[in-house]
């Protein structure tokens, strides 16, 4: 009888341990399923951050007119033939295209693929031109990174845009009248 008691205190202590265990082992899992949603969430709020952080350093790249330095003045060309001309120097490397827009019409500006940092183009935005008058409202141009085979100053934007497609647009407002 003595062997029975022990067998069945033994028993019972081993049911409690078993319960206590059943007990915590599910405050465990709970535990372990609550940390696995807040790394969830931990993990989303850090790629929130990040991509904040990729869109602020996408707008300090973005040109400004401040950044520009433009010029609009009449040029003569082959023939005495007259233009309007549009300088402009960029503070970076660029991928540029650009078109102008007045009276209903848009129309494509020639000018060369990559605008190169701190050097000084020169864009035919109307002809024939005479002083007067300019039938350009605005002139739109888009910016883009440069591709490494582009030369000139490395960069690259840290945005999920793809390469070769316009990041940013800045549109300039020529003046009125050009009459020099």
């Amino acid at each position: 009888m003595k062997a029975e008691g022990i067998a069945i205190i033994v028993s019972m202590a081993a049911l409690g341990v078993a319960a206590w265990a059943a007990k915590y082992n599910k405050v465990s899992a709970r535990a372990a399923e609550q940390a696995s949603i807040e790394s969830r969430r931990s993990a989303d709020a850090a790629a929130q951050v990040a991509a904040v952080e990729h869109e602020r350093e996408h707008d300090r790249l973005r040109p400004t007119l401040a950044d520009l330095t433009t010029t609009f003045f009449r040029g003569f060309g082959d023939e005495g033939m007259t233009y309007l001309l549009m300088r402009f120097t960029a503070p970076r490397s660029y991928r540029i295209t650009a078109e102008a827009a007045g009276g209903g019409e848009r129309w494509a500006l020639e000018l060369p693929e990559v605008a190169r940092a701190g050097e000084t183009l020169t864009i035919v935005v109307e002809q024939p031109f005479d002083p007067g008058p300019v039938h350009a409202r605005e002139i739109d141009i888009m910016f883009s990174p440069p591709r490494p085979a582009d030369g000139g100053e490395p960069w690259s934007c840290p945005c999920d845009r793809p390469a070769g497609a316009a990041h940013w647009r800045l549109m300039v407002t020529p003046p009125l009248r050009v009459d020099a």
